[in-house]
């Protein structure tokens, strides 16, 4: 099924004169020795907003939100701030036109 020598193993090379990529590099560079989660989490995300299903993923968790008592804070909610952030950070890896 796959090929690749190490399947969980990648090499991604920026391209450092495009101001995007020097900031998803930035971005990166700040997560430490989280970079894959990170990663893994944006494009997740990324995923679902092209296909249309993070609008009703989103207005549920809301919804959660709203319901829950203000002392307790779901985990499986996402924050508009957190949203906003991998958005931003997801602008680098878009292609110009």
């Amino acid at each position: 099924m796959n090929d690749k020598k190490n399947y969980g193993r990648f090499s991604i090379y920026f391209n450092t004169k495009d101001k995007r990529h020097i900031n998803a590099i930035e971005i990166l560079t700040s997560k430490g020795r989280k970079k894959a989660q990170f990663l893994a989490d944006a494009i997740l995300f990324y995923d679902s907003v092209m296909t249309g299903s993070y609008k009703e993923k989103y207005i549920t968790a809301c919804m959660q939100e709203i319901e829950e008592p203000k002392g307790r804070e779901s985990s499986d909610s996402l924050t508009p701030e957190a949203a906003d952030a991998i958005m931003g950070s997801l602008g680098a890896f878009k292609k110009k036109n």
